[in-house]
């Protein structure tokens, strides 16, 4: 992040020709910097659209924390960013999928119980929707952090902290049926929970692809943010605590999780409309789909990082 925020401020004080022997003055650096946040908010990205908000309030974050570094270790006499303002950021309220949403994705042949990728995907899901996790700290969750007969896992998220997490026992019986009966043995130097089926470490960018995948052929906006937000809202709508809320998302600050908060009082009670993962009940018997259909799962599909998962050979 640092690298590619201190390129776009670099190119963006040549382009306004920045001089070091004459614009070296705070003011001028504070003058230019300002003129690049304006510049960013009126470019398009790469896709062609707008820089996001959030993207932008990021990159200033970054740059001010670099310039505070080179302070701080000395490389400059003043901190040169210290004045410049963080674009405002309207307050959005977290995006959750509706539970007939959540219906209609588990029953999508990518968690179909009768084949390994099935029962791991589902595993990932229920994970997802139950601790609140991160995409890293699941996906690639050591599996000495994981206890499945206790009921609880050890995450390590953003700045190194370490917060233990309670699943419920819908995930718990899932996850030990993963353990019992599915999860390969895995090869050497891989200590991960979740596998390939070869073994090997399962990656972020795997889940990325899998999620990828049944988000374009079924239009359900699923991603493990998607998936986080769902479980935090649902946790809000059954009243817990704010700061317990915030403690489980692993957020420093309860300002993060106050929209979760206005998101459930917008919603149906939990007595009007049942939980999405009451559904798991009348899940599909194992070795077979909804409508007595047998699954096949035989074509693999290539992720960026070379890791395979496997899409199923008739979608839809």
């Amino acid at each position: 992040m640092y690298r590619s925020t201190l390129e776009r401020l670099v190119a963006s004080f040549q382009d306004q020709g920045w001089r070091t022997d004459i614009d070296d003055h705070p003011r001028a650096i504070l003058g230019h910097a300002r003129a690049w946040i304006e510049d960013l908010q009126a470019r398009t990205n790469a896709a062609g659209r707008p820089y996001a908000p959030a993207s932008i309030h990021q990159y200033v974050r970054s740059a001010r924390a670099l310039f505070n570094w080179l302070f701080e270790e000395e490389y400059t006499d003043f901190h040169y960013l210290a004045r410049l303002e963080l674009p405002r950021l309207g307050e959005k309220v977290p995006r959750a999928l509706a539970d007939d949403q959540l219906n209609e994705l588990l029953r999508q042949p990518e968690f179909y119980p009768d084949t390994y990728t099935g029962v791991r995907n589902l595993c990932l899901a229920l994970l997802f929707l139950d601790i609140w996790a991160r995409l890293r700290e699941i996906a690639t969750l050591p599996a000495a952090n994981v206890r499945v007969a206790d009921g609880w896992i050890l995450v390590h998220g953003k700045g190194d902290r370490e917060r233990a997490l309670r699943f419920g026992r819908v995930t718990q019986e899932h996850l030990l049926r993963y353990i019992d009966r599915w999860r390969p043995a895995p090869q050497r130097g891989q200590d991960q929970f979740f596998l390939t089926e070869e073994g090997r470490d399962l990656s972020a960018n795997a889940v990325q692809c899998l999620f990828a995948r049944i988000r374009i052929r079924t239009g359900i906006p699923i991603s493990a943010h998607r998936l986080r937000h769902t479980g935090a809202t649902a946790g809000a709508r059954q009243k817990m605590p704010l700061d317990e809320i915030r403690k489980k998302l692993g957020s420093t600050t309860t300002k993060a999780t106050v929209g979760y908060i206005h998101l459930a009082e917008q919603l149906p009670s939990a007595d009007d409309q049942p939980s999405g993962l009451d559904y798991l009940k009348h899940h599909p018997a194992q070795g077979e789909a909804p409508g007595g259909r047998q699954t096949g799962w035989t074509r693999p599909l290539n992720c960026e990082d070379g890791h395979r998962v496997q899409a199923p050979d008739q979608e839809g």
